[in-house]
């Protein structure tokens, strides 16, 4: 019986710590290059002291640089979450502690179903400050028998334990 013929019961779930852990180490990536990403366009809306203004503020919040600064913290998270997701189903933070997405199946999931998942959960941390992502992952906890976050439930996946899923 190959993986994709188990029933989703039979598969080994990720606890919650593990995904957790994962979504710790995704945040921390993110904020990195985040920041790397967001610095030039904040110092574009802000401006720098030109020599000579002798400290005046010579800044003026310019419209490509706010737009610049806002796509970055609206696209890249949902970037770097669905390409990672479609293309080897785990994102860098998941395979560092070894967890993958799955479709409900026990089957990988489609690239739409990855895409699906990174929508809901981008959507849930912008337009709700936080707290839709926090009451998603919350939502793991009490769901039963599979423990899916809403954004796997929206999008019908599952994250199991990698080390533990090729043993078998």
């Amino acid at each position: 019986m190959s993986h994709y013929d188990e029933p989703v019961a039979e598969l080994p779930l990720a606890s919650i710590s593990r995904r957790a852990g994962a979504r710790v180490i995704d945040a921390g990536l993110l904020g990195i290059v985040g920041f790397a990403l967001i610095l030039p366009f904040m110092i574009a809306a802000v401006g720098l002291p030109e020599p000579g203004s002798h400290g005046k503020d010579t800044s003026v919040w310019s419209g490509p640089a706010v737009f610049g600064w806002i796509l970055v913290v609206a696209i890249l998270p949902f970037a770097y979450e669905a390409v990672q997701l479609a293309t080897w189903g785990q994102t860098l933070g998941k395979r560092i502690v070894g967890l993958r997405v799955l479709s409900e199946s026990g089957a990988p999931m489609t690239p739409v179903q990855a895409v699906g998942r990174a929508a809901v959960n981008n959507v849930l941390y912008l337009f709700g400050c936080g707290v839709g992502t926090v009451m998603a992952y919350l939502w793991a906890i009490w769901d039963e028998p599979l423990h899916q976050a809403l954004h796997d439930r929206l999008a019908s996946t599952v994250v199991v334990d990698d080390r533990e899923y090729e043993d078998q």
